[in-house]
């Protein structure tokens, strides 16, 4: 009787923890399937160009706005060369991107132009290396930015920059100009007459 009362007993205990170790698991099943759900829908949704590359430059993974940038938003680009995706220029210059950034094993910033004449588009790509647990070098990732309107604005403000001295030194009078504390910043060359 006392060993029907242990077996009992120990079974109970044994289905008390099953429960709690099932009910554990599906609880972590659950955190696990809403982190990647977050995870996917951050990369996947992201307003910037990402993307992750196998060290032989294939993709492992990109973006909808990456593949937007390359005309093909629907198209899976995993396992395809940058080639494959993109105008053979533009996809020579990031695999030598690519290749600093192995060598180096470092992030590393560049700045690139699409397009041509009035219709150029500049971006700013961050690319960085990637490791696995074992600190072993596996892809290259990137995060890419259309800085066209920073470097349209930048131009404009040199432009104007360029009219005001051009239009200061054609001044037939003296003109001196200073900052808020009184010093002179800026004289023309009939003022130093």
């Amino acid at each position: 009787l006392v060993l029907l009362m242990l077996v009992g007993l120990i079974s109970s205990v044994g289905a008390w923890y099953l429960g709690v170790a099932i009910t554990a698991l599906r609880d972590n099943s659950h955190r696990l399937r809403q982190a990647t759900i977050l995870q996917d829908a951050f990369f996947e949704r992201n307003p910037e160009i990402m993307f992750v590359k196998n060290l032989d430059g294939s993709y492992l993974l990109a973006n909808a706005m990456c593949r937007q940038l390359a005309g093909t938003p629907e198209v899976d680009f995993t396992g395809k060369s940058g080639i494959e995706v993109f105008p053979e220029e533009v996809s020579v210059a990031m695999d030598q991107q690519d290749s600093q950034v192995i060598q180096n094993q470092e992030a590393m910033e560049f700045h690139t132009q699409w397009g041509e004449g009035d219709r150029l588009t500049y971006y700013k790509t961050l690319r960085f290396p990637m490791y696995d647990d074992n600190n072993q070098l596996i892809a290259v990732g990137g995060i890419t930015n259309d800085i066209t309107d920073q470097v349209n604005s930048r131009h404009a403000l040199l432009e104007n920059e360029r009219l005001l001295r051009t239009f200061l030194e054609s001044a037939p009078d003296a003109v001196l100009i200073s900052d808020m504390q009184g010093q002179v910043t800026l004289v023309n060359r009939q003022a130093e007459l």
